[in-house]
């Protein structure tokens, strides 16, 4: 994997979790302020916990990718 990869493959880790923050806190909004209808409500809960998942396998596999070069498993 070359330098440029990974630094998009970090940067998209980052957006994702800017993205998470965004999907809660509008979320959070939309509950307590705006009081929209339940079927509203449960479909905001479902993207928020999709993003959420988004997040953490790519998370998760950042975090893998850098521990197995950290290990000497990939050239770097």
């Amino acid at each position: 994997m070359t330098q440029v990869s990974k630094v998009i493959f970090y940067w998209i880790t980052v957006f994702a979790d800017a993205l998470s923050v965004l999907v809660n806190a509008r979320t959070l909004l939309c509950f307590f302020a705006i009081a929209k209808t339940h079927s509203r409500q449960y479909g905001m809960l479902l993207l928020t916990m999709v993003v959420h998942l988004f997040y953490n396998f790519g998370s998760a596999a950042y975090s893998g990718y850098m521990i197995a070069i950290i290990r000497g498993r990939l050239s770097s």
